[in-house]
């Protein structure tokens, strides 16, 4: 605002500079300047065009004074299905309630996520909900969301941990695992390999995949069937979501091949991993569902 309207660098009908001219002149990241571009559209300062850029305007009509009432939302990013669904579902209820919606995307960085909700408050959000990445156990001990905004209404989604002492929405995914092993049994499949997600330093606590992996554990012994060592198959979380690569879907399929007992059903942690698995399949000529369900 100081620098290109209150300034007079602009005028109005004028063009800012893009994103990429802002964030070299502020040092500041690619979704802080939506952010802020953002923030300046909802006050009626400036004209969003498609295609085009960022039109100064003539300023917020007399419909338009009253400050924009604004829900923030923190997710690692737009690429994963729930992400998208979590995001239309708090638009919907914005646009119902007179609201609009304030998003960041911080991929899987702790410190931007903390930035992010930092920011979002300064903002001017009322509340804010929160997908959060996922935490180191070093990280959850002293975790920010249980020290910092206590004040502030703050909505976890999907990877809450139980040591969060902030209201969730969260699946039952011990329920979950549980299912999933029981209807995998019932088709009669007796070894069911089961993905599991970490980091190298094998310390990170994804409640989510921990949840259902006792909920699988728990139906197998259930029905008297062991879960084997080697039916542990352990996905390394990397710096992108897009895990696992190709190349570690096609490991793990040739160590099974390798088995003479070998599962014949395996639970992935996503949609994604499962197509990337049966993709990687095909390519081997491993039958699917026939052969690995």
């Amino acid at each position: 605002i100081e620098d290109f309207i209150a300034s007079g660098k602009l005028q109005p009908g004028d063009r800012f500079p893009t994103v990429r001219e802002l964030e070299k002149v502020y040092g500041a990241s690619r979704s802080t300047v939506v952010q802020a571009l953002s923030i300046l559209e909802l006050r009626g300062l400036v004209d969003k065009r498609h295609g085009s850029g960022c039109y100064l305007t003539e300023g917020p009509t007399e419909a338009d004074s009253e400050p924009a009432r604004l829900i923030g939302f923190v997710s690692s990013g737009t690429s994963d299905e729930l992400s998208l669904r979590v995001a239309d579902g708090i638009q919907r209820v914005c646009q119902r309630s007179g609201y609009h919606m304030l998003f960041a995307s911080i991929g899987h960085n702790y410190d931007e996520e903390r930035r992010q909700v930092e920011r979002m408050r300064e903002s001017g959000c009322d509340a804010i909900v929160v997908k959060p990445i996922e935490r180191t156990r070093e990280q959850l001990e002293s975790d920010y969301l249980n020290s910092e905004h206590l004040d502030f209404p703050i909505v976890m989604v999907d990877m809450a941990h139980p040591s969060h002492e902030r209201s969730q929405v969260v699946f039952d995914n011990y329920q979950a695992g549980y299912d999933m092993a029981n209807m995998l049994i019932d088709e009669g499949h007796r070894r069911i390999a089961f993905m599991e997600l970490n980091n190298a330093n094998e310390d990170l606590c994804v409640v989510t995949n921990h949840e259902r992996n006792r909920g699988y554990r728990d139906a197998m012994a259930a029905a008297g069937l062991p879960v084997h060592e080697e039916d542990r198959w352990v996905v390394h979380l990397g710096e992108v979501a897009a895990y696992p690569t190709p190349q570690q879907a096609a490991s793990f399929l040739m160590r099974w091949c390798d088995q003479v007992d070998r599962p014949t059903a395996v639970i992935a942690i996503e949609d994604t991993m499962a197509v990337t698995i049966i993709g990687q399949a095909r390519d081997l000529e491993i039958a699917i569902p026939e052969e690995l369900r």
